[in-house]
């Protein structure tokens, strides 16, 4: 059993890297994507929860594979006397955790997606207010106008 024991801990580990990577490389980007979208404040916490949640559905994806036999729940012994029977295991165990990863980055992105379009809307309906009302106003000077950041 210690055989077995060492299969399913490296499939954990694989699991791991896998979530590690995600979390560095594009957890980062959609950190920073959050803050130029959200402000710092706002941004961050996005930013830190997404990366949770991205490191969590990849270790669920790790953790939802079946290491049993065919004949139930109960028979890991089959599994356990056979080392290629394991290694498969093993890979799947990292690919389910590289799919759940990828699902919710999908998922994800679907939904910022969204929300950009929403706020750069509101964020056009608004300045289109903003400039006809100052439009319909007797100016003499203006004053320069700042960028807008959307919030």
């Amino acid at each position: 059993m210690p055989t077995f024991l060492g299969f399913y801990l490296f499939a954990l580990l694989g699991t791991c890297v896998v979530a590690a990577v995600l979390y560095f490389s594009i957890g980062e980007q959609a950190g920073q994507f959050a803050r130029s979208l959200f402000g710092t404040e706002r941004g961050t916490a996005l930013a830190r929860s997404f990366r949770l949640m991205l490191v969590i559905s990849c270790l669920i994806g790790g953790l939802s594979t079946q290491w049993y036999g065919c004949r139930g729940y109960s028979d890991y012994e089959a599994v356990a006397q056979d080392r290629r029977l394991m290694l498969q295991k093993t890979t799947e165990q990292i690919a389910s955790a590289v799919t759940y990863g990828v699902k919710y980055l999908l998922g994800a992105g679907a939904v910022g997606t969204l929300m950009f379009a929403v706020l750069r809307r509101r964020h056009a309906a608004a300045s289109a207010a903003t400039s006809s009302d100052c439009s319909s106003r007797a100016h003499t000077t203006a004053a320069p106008r700042q960028p807008d950041r959307i919030e």
